[in-house]
């Protein structure tokens, strides 16, 4: 019992803890003697319950920022996401009947990591944070994600690990061929990262305010003043730039469309529906955007995340999504799109909110976690055009940050670099979330061979390059000003990882696929053998 309980317990915090940010030092490596107990473990066949205990205890430490959410968040979140392992397990026992134990977790262990990244289980789109491959974002292997991707990092460090298994176990198996096949394919297509054409002065406004101290205590016009002030302050020091960015949701009002007719109609628990008129409140925005942008130079632009509303049908609240939204100096909106992968429980519910009570429920959690998960995916997506003095920018929001897919599509677009705004006091002030986001950022940059901005309200703003180098802006919680310079590769680069390294984690969960349904084809010609004798 002891040794099973032991085992349980390295392989998760093993896993845990070589995810970043829990210490000063990264311990990226120690996600391989991770993966050999799990295969351990999973070799054992334990009891269910010991495979659910082990991803409960995993998911408590990978999503242990949440609790500045709510309480509830993490555990919440840990016995949701523990079922995964229960997967695995099941995916690995049907392909351990006829295969060695490593050549079994070479293929069930990344194939159903494929698919909580892309799909999860729940009907709520991937979860695609701390997977086996997350850790080695901040190792000497990070180059080779411009081939194969995180994606084709978690299948790496699973086979490296597999073939240390045999090892130990003395027994022969094909995970040493499938490591060096994989590391030598990595290695071969890895390309230098792109040489910049130019760059982009990006005036980068870190107000530094507090979530609860924003949404419980502050009146729109005051946290607006305060990084109008603050904007002001940065034109007078930096008066020529580019493009401002706001973080986040850190513009103070409902973002909308100009010129429609209509109304907005959103819901205040305890009070009536608000209910305020379009047109009016796009005059209202393109007259403050023109106030605050006064003072910046011609043919600059500004750049911020926000809510954006739509026209309410009769009887209904208004559609919202979370858009990147551009404006031109004098206050006209641009372009607008959103935010296309949404946060699981805190943006949107299973099945995209069609279910039966799901309107209760998002009335609860407005209630009681101040969080409505019913926003939408409008149609259309980044990159923001190239304009006059602006070329091509990409967007992603905060939780897009872990996601793979809307980086490869928009660089296949024309993005010359990117922006990420995000707004991360949701998450807490003790850095272990925002070094996580810090490292995905770095595998987002080398799968795509482009710069990343990151432009937030609280840390950590700074520039990420396709090498993992990173200039830091101002400190996490500093309220300051900075000019970066982001760097801008040719539109029609592509790294290998864009061209056709994607293609490696479906290539490999199918193949996973024609394994597991061609045991379980075998199993049940044995069973209707034996019933007929």
């Amino acid at each position: 019992m002891l040794k099973i309980l032991a085992i349980v317990a390295g392989a998760a915090l093993l896993r845990a803890f070589s995810l970043p940010g829990w210490f000063d030092f990264a311990l990226p490596w120690m996600v391989i003697p991770a993966i050999v107990l799990r295969i351990e473990m999973l070799n054992m066949r334990l009891k269910w319950r010991y495979e659910y205990l082990c991803g409960v205890l995993f998911w408590l430490f990978a999503f242990g920022f949440l609790h500045n959410v709510n309480l509830f968040a993490v555990p919440g979140a840990a016995i949701i996401m523990g079922t995964t392992f229960i997967v695995e397990a099941w995916v690995f026992r049907k392909l351990r009947s006829k295969y060695s134990a490593a050549t079994a977790a070479c293929f069930a262990l990344p194939a159903c990591e494929f698919v909580r990244m892309k799909w999860f289980y729940l009907a709520v789109g991937g979860v695609p944070w701390a997977s086996y491959g997350f850790p080695l974002a901040d190792s000497a292997f990070l180059p080779l994600a411009s081939s194969i991707g995180e994606s084709g990092l978690v299948i790496l460090a699973v086979c490296l690990a597999a073939a240390l298994y045999s090892w130990w176990r003395r027994s022969a198996s094909t995970a040493l061929l499938l490591c060096v096949l994989v590391l030598t394919g990595a290695v071969a297509t890895t390309r230098p990262a792109p040489t910049p054409s130019s760059s982009l002065d990006c005036l980068v406004i870190q107000p530094s305010i507090g979530v609860h101290q924003k949404n419980d205590k502050m009146y729109a016009e005051e946290f607006f003043q305060i990084q109008y002030d603050l904007s002001v302050a940065g034109m007078r020091a930096h008066p020529q730039f580019d493009l401002m960015l706001w973080a986040e949701t850190m513009w103070p009002l409902p973002a909308v469309d100009e010129a429609v007719a209509g109304e907005i109609r959103r819901p205040w628990p305890g009070e009536d529906d608000e209910v305020i008129d379009l047109v009016l409140m796009s005059r209202l925005q393109r007259q403050m955007v023109a106030d605050l942008m006064a003072p910046a130079p011609e043919g600059s632009y500004f750049l911020t995340g926000s809510h954006f509303y739509h026209t309410a049908k009769t009887g209904e609240y208004s559609d919202r999504s979370t858009d990147f939204i551009l404006f031109s100096k004098d206050g006209e909106l641009l372009q607008h799109f959103s935010k296309r992968k949404l946060v699981p429980f805190g943006e949107t519910l299973p099945f995209q909110n069609n279910f039966p009570g799901s309107e209760y429920i998002c009335d609860l959690s407005q209630k009681y976690f101040g969080l409505r998960p019913d926003f939408i995916i409008p149609e259309g997506s980044g990159p923001l055009q190239a304009r006059k003095n602006l070329p091509a920018i990409g967007g992603a929001v905060c939780w897009e940050n872990v996601f793979e897919q809307p980086f490869r599509s928009q660089a296949d677009s024309g993005a010359t670099a990117f922006a990420i705004l995000s707004n991360e006091d949701w998450l807490g002030g003790d850095g272990l979330e925002m070094t996580q986001m810090l490292s995905a950022s770095k595998l987002r940059s080398a799968e795509t061979g482009r710069y990343l901005l990151r432009a937030t309200n609280t840390g950590q703003s700074c520039v990420v390059a396709p090498s993992g180098s990173i200039d830091m802006g101002p400190g996490i919680r500093e309220k300051a000003f900075w000019l970066a310079k982001l760097p801008i590769v040719a539109a029609d680069t592509a790294t290998n990882y864009q061209r056709y390294g994607w293609l490696l984690a479906p290539f490999w969960a199918l193949i996973c696929l024609i394994m597991l349904v061609d045991n379980l084809l075998c199993q049940r010609r044995i069973d209707l053998s034996l019933a007929n004798k």
